[in-house]
């Protein structure tokens, strides 16, 4: 059975958020400090089976400047989607800090599209391929 793949979606999943205040330091201790950051998330990797698969750092940089380091499994995410994620973050963002108002948008569910998905013709779609 570990031969077939298998998606497994969790109803709550916990993301790991961290803030931290950086102004305490100067310039070069700041850079120091997020390269240091940088280095050891990156070897820290994701565990699908235990981890939590994103990862969000906000480090206060001065009193309006923040650096984010956003850090996910490549398996939630590839390079088709990040532009459109990327997009909608920051159209949020600036609804949160009052530069935009905000857009109601219906969304299909992604479990409707399961749903559809199972309802296909596996043998007529095999042959249209």
């Amino acid at each position: 059975w570990r031969d077939i793949p298998l998606q497994i979606v969790y109803k709550h999943k916990s993301s790991e958020w961290c803030f931290e205040d950086l102004r305490r330091f100067d310039v070069e201790e700041q850079e120091k400090y997020l390269n240091s950051y940088v280095e050891s998330n990156k070897a820290r990797g994701f565990q699908l089976s235990e981890d939590t698969l994103i990862r969000v750092a906000i480090f206060q940089i001065d009193e309006e400047v923040h650096r984010v380091i956003w850090s996910f499994h490549h398996i939630l995410m590839d390079g088709w989607c990040l532009p459109l994620i990327l997009k909608e973050w920051f159209e949020q963002y600036e609804v949160l800090t009052g530069n935009a108002e905000s857009k109601h948008i219906t969304v299909t569910p992604y479990s409707q599209y399961i749903e559809w998905l199972l309802a296909q013709d596996e043998e007529e779609a095999s042959r249209y391929w």
